[in-house]
């Protein structure tokens, strides 16, 4: 999987994969969007944060678990301003 680490509040375009790390209140999540392409048929796999994480680290971590779960093949690391 090739990661693509964007600078902070740029955003992936618009049909790339990508996963999503935001900050409240100390904790950080993630959320995700994976295209799914299995010859003429597309699909559209999204998850918004199952649980906040102590640490960016930790986030990232599960985010691109996930998105390799996914078969993402580049994956967009996008980072709140």
């Amino acid at each position: 999987m090739e990661i693509v680490k964007l600078a902070p509040g740029a955003q992936p375009p618009e049909t790339a994969d990508y996963v999503a790390i935001v900050e409240e209140d100390g904790q950080f999540g993630f959320s995700g969007q994976i295209e799914k392409i299995h010859g003429p048929m597309k699909a559209s796999v999204y998850l918004i944060g199952p649980e906040w994480y102590p640490s960016f680290d930790e986030a990232l971590t599960a985010g691109l678990v996930w998105a390799d779960s996914h078969g993402a093949g580049r994956i967009y690391v996008e980072v709140a301003a």
